[in-house]
């Protein structure tokens, strides 16, 4: 951020941005690998979705706050402004969090042993695990790369979605620009709400493969519905449903596999999971592109987006019939 707000050249502004990218991307498999040693599994859900909430949150909040800022002070101090921000959980976590509940000080032997005993694998003891033991933690588990896959799906369905809706509502729907201030809010604002409610849910039914199927499910049945109906606004509402109902998934993907993974394996599976989905998944826009120009229309990228909610369905439906 340091580096992009004091750029003077536009390939300085792209290496800031990779570099953030790049710093970004470490975050997932540590903050699983935080929720698995410190939440018992029974509350695992809601701890999932109280982080994975913040991502629709922040966009919400950010485009009309940001948009402000570089109409009265330039794009510059969007970098700098970020810049402060990312101060404050750096603090909260350095003087306020440790990486296991026994390696903080402040914490009482009630809160540890309630902890631990809602533990279904040991945590990290503190020693360095070769990576050919972590890699036999999960490998050959078939169960985790079903879970890989269709976390794959949920990201190529989001960012797919993501990308294309401003530009489909704007000229397949023929939306005026008023009328997409307020629809560029609304998949994060019912993102927030189905996240939200699918951490309780998985947490008191204790299992999570049919939310993943379902969520994956009314997905594809929204962006179907979205692009055959000959209702705009109808259209729009059912676009930004489907964006909801695939992120929902994504606490509850988390939670899933912080149940399947042993302690010591946590975060290179979340690391080989997010890499391998948000790197395959950053094609999602260009094979929508693809399928538009191939088809004339933008309902054809869109129906590509259909069969992947139903190869996720069908991933989940497995883990589903394995009770997970």
């Amino acid at each position: 951020l340091f580096m992009g707000g004091s750029a003077s050249t536009y390939t300085l502004i792209i290496a800031s941005c990779v570099l953030l990218g790049i710093g970004e991307g470490v975050y997932y498999p540590l903050q699983s690998v935080f929720v698995k040693n410190w939440f018992p599994k029974q509350e695992r859900g809601r701890a999932n979705a109280a982080w994975v909430v913040g991502q629709s949150v922040a966009p919400a909040i950010a485009m009309p706050f940001f948009a402000y800022l570089i109409a009265g002070f330039g794009w510059r101090s969007n970098f700098w402004v970020c810049l402060v921000l990312g101060l404050i959980p750096f603090y909260l976590l350095w003087r306020h969090a440790a990486d296991t509940p026994r390696q903080h000080k402040s914490i009482n032997e009630a809160e540890l042993a309630f902890i631990e005993a809602g533990q279904d694998t040991p945590g990290p003891k503190g020693e360095v695990i070769p990576l050919k033991a972590r890699l036999s933690g999960f490998v050959g588990n078939y169960r985790y790369w079903l879970l890989v896959f269709w976390y794959l799906c949920l990201q190529c369905m989001y960012w797919g979605l993501i990308t294309w809706l401003p530009s489909y509502l704007k000229t397949a729907r023929n939306f005026s620009w008023q009328e997409m201030g307020w629809l560029a809010s609304l998949p994060f604002v019912l993102s927030i709400i189905f996240k939200v409610s699918c951490g309780f849910l998985t947490d008191k039914i204790g299992r999570s493969a049919p939310i993943l199927m379902a969520a994956m499910f009314f997905a594809g049945c929204c962006v179907y519905l979205g692009a055959v109906t000959e209702q705009k606004y109808l259209s729009a509402i059912l676009l930004s449903l489907a964006v909801a109902f695939c992120t929902m998934g994504t606490p509850v993907a988390w939670t899933l596999l912080q149940g399947l993974i042993p302690g010591p394996s946590m975060s290179t599976a979340s690391g080989i999971m997010n890499g391998l989905a948000n790197g395959l998944a950053s094609l999602a826009p260009a094979m929508i592109g693809f399928f538009i120009n191939t088809t004339g229309q933008y309902s054809g990228g869109l129906l590509c987006l259909v069969f992947t909610g139903a190869a996720a369905t069908i991933a989940a439906g497995v883990l589903a019939v394995k009770r997970y």
